[in-house]
């Protein structure tokens, strides 16, 4: 068994990441059949799929222009202008083209602890 890799986005490494949580829905369309059960439902596939990546962290007593830099990077890309994708890789995920779809950043004193989440949405930028 091997250990985990830790995560990158846009090449920056996801420093104390201890979570990457992939989502997939399906949009399906359930039609059910007047006096028919459940079983019987008419399943139409018109919606396509998104798949959607959480990647959160913590990390401790960090220096306070590491941090600043840390969410400044992210933050300039996700600046209401994004102009395309960028690569996110992981164990779970390998390497995906997404773009940023929210940012949340806590920031707990004393120590300099930050915890992140960064959600994400891969798909093809027009």
């Amino acid at each position: 068994m091997t250990n985990p890799t830790v995560p990158y986005l846009a090449g920056v490494e996801m420093v104390g990441c201890n979570l990457v949580r992939v989502s997939k829905p399906a949009n399906l369309m359930p039609m059910a059949m007047p006096t028919l059960d459940s079983d019987q439902t008419l399943l139409f596939d018109f919606g396509g799929s998104v798949l959607t990546t959480e990647v959160a962290g913590t990390f401790a007593d960090a220096d306070i222009d590491f941090i600043r830099n840390f969410i400044n990077t992210f933050e300039s890309i996700a600046s209401g202008d994004q102009t395309g994708t960028i690569p996110f890789t992981s164990d779970i995920t390998g390497t995906i083209d997404v773009m940023i779809n929210g940012l949340d950043f806590t920031l707990n004193q004393p120590g300099n602890n930050l915890s992140y989440s960064i959600k994400l949405t891969q798909g093809v930028y027009i």
